[in-house]
């Protein structure tokens, strides 16, 4: 699995293994969609991709639509 962050900007994509498992957030300023007023939160964006082995065969596998569950646990410090 490979993590691609958009916020904060970091420019190539990080391979997502038991060396390489947390991310930063950065603070951003947004405007609040309920009062309207400019607020502060951190903040982190990117999308999370799943690549396969580059010897698969796809005679080797049956056809049709795969899935997985990814868990994001999100702590606070």
């Amino acid at each position: 699995m490979v993590f691609t962050s958009q916020v904060p900007n970091i420019p190539n994509p990080v391979k997502i293994d038991s060396t390489h498992n947390s991310f930063s957030t950065t603070n951003i300023t947004f405007t609040s969609p309920t009062y309207g007023e400019n607020a502060s939160q951190k903040s982190l964006q990117g999308d999370i991709s799943i690549y396969l082995p580059s010897g698969l065969i796809p005679s080797s596998f049956t056809p049709g639509n795969y899935n997985s569950t990814i868990y994001v646990v999100v702590n606070a410090d």
